[in-house]
């Protein structure tokens, strides 16, 4: 700023000399023409300065505030590296949980394990931590990865008949897909003109 005072400053000292070299006296005119020239050349530099001042300050302002959401965006998601090695171990452990059995020693422990899974889950919510829902939904790749595709032409096509492995989502991110086993139709029809191409070329020969 007192770089641009200092611009200013001798931009006016050296108008105000060459006013005075083209004034003359005897016609004030022709001096009045000279400073309105001054003036407006001046009012020119102003507005150029006043442009350059609200784009720095507009820039300054959007740096600001890309810095804090950067900020709350790093926060949000402090713990997601640490919750992505704690899913797979947990996701075993809830399908641990989940086996039948006729063995009344195994279904005690299978009940302990049960309540830790559940436990793992309660803090997975307070944390904004859910599971991706999948069975009976329709396929989203955003949120699911077909391992396997079948088709079985008694349930709904792109539905998903089967969950290989839990998804979860954190808050509005996605930090790990579900695997599933997809129902769609095109699975079978793709398997049909394959058999008919292998046909067709045994066919030939």
């Amino acid at each position: 700023m007192e770089e641009q005072e200092k611009k200013i400053n001798e931009t006016n000292d050296q108008n105000e000399i060459n006013v005075n070299k083209k004034c003359d006296k005897k016609s004030p005119k022709s001096c009045e023409a000279s400073y309105k020239a001054i003036i407006a050349s001046q009012e020119e530099e102003i507005k150029s300065l006043n442009n350059k001042i609200a784009r720095i300050q507009a820039d300054s302002e959007n740096y600001r505030k890309r810095l804090k959401m950067e900020a709350e965006e790093e926060k949000k998601y402090a713990i997601s590296n640490f919750v992505c090695d704690l899913i797979d171990p947990v996701d075993q452990l809830s399908k641990v949980s989940n086996m039948e059995t006729q063995n009344e020693l195994l279904k005690n422990f299978l009940i302990g394990f049960k309540m830790i899974s559940e436990k793992f889950m309660t803090v997975f919510r307070t944390y904004g931590i859910s599971k991706i829902e999948a069975i009976g939904k329709e396929f989203n790749p955003k949120y699911h990865y077909a391992a396997e595709k079948i088709y079985d032409p008694t349930k709904k096509d792109n539905t998903i008949v089967a969950e290989i492995s839990s998804g979860f989502v954190m808050k509005d991110r996605v930090i790990k897909v579900a695997s599933v086993k997809v129902n769609l139709k095109e699975n079978i029809e793709s398997i049909d003109s394959k058999e008919i191409k292998e046909k067709e070329i045994k066919g030939d020969k």
